[in-house]
């Protein structure tokens, strides 16, 4: 069944700028494409208070601001993603932070020829002295052991076994 037709006049400078936006342009198919997308979104905008139709400037800045909440959306959408991801590693490494600490507490006292106390690892990794105590008391016997007491502080120097 053949659709009604509708003919329109314009000028030919007007047509020919029409056609060579449409031809130009992958959104459009074609010059009769680029009508109707036309006609359908004057037709669709919402008219402000007054029912005055909506300048070309407040057209535009309408779809910017469309095209913002789009892109804002899949941001949204891309963070969410990175989050579970994040969660899903932390959980995944969640039991192997202690065997981390160790690792690291292991290496730091390999580069120290004299020993280190816990507060001297502490600083030089960053972390907590409790938490390098922990590691350091269950790391002794097996890797290091408790040499001399610092004659600075009375702190405990340790070692590992082995030496450098």
């Amino acid at each position: 069944m053949a659709r009604p037709q509708i003919n329109i006049r314009v000028e030919q400078e007007r047509k020919d700028r029409w056609k060579e936006a449409a031809t130009e342009s992958p959104e459009y198919d074609g010059l009769t494409h680029l009508i109707r997308l036309a006609v359908e979104k004057e037709l669709a905008e919402d008219t402000d208070a007054s029912d005055a139709p909506q300048t070309s400037a407040d057209a535009a800045s309408s779809d910017m601001l469309r095209e913002v909440k789009g892109n804002t959306e899949r941001i949204e959408d891309g963070v969410t993603d990175v989050k579970t991801r994040l969660r899903q590693v932390e959980e995944r490494v969640g039991g192997q932070s202690e065997f981390s600490l160790r690792a690291a507490v292991r290496e730091t006292l390999r580069a120290a020829e004299d020993g280190l106390t816990a507060g001297q690892i502490a600083a030089r990794l960053n972390a907590k002295a409790a938490d390098v105590m922990e590691a350091l008391e269950g790391m002794e016997g097996d890797t290091t052991y408790p040499a001399e007491d610092d004659p600075d502080t009375g702190d405990t120097r340790w070692n590992l076994f082995g030496g450098v």
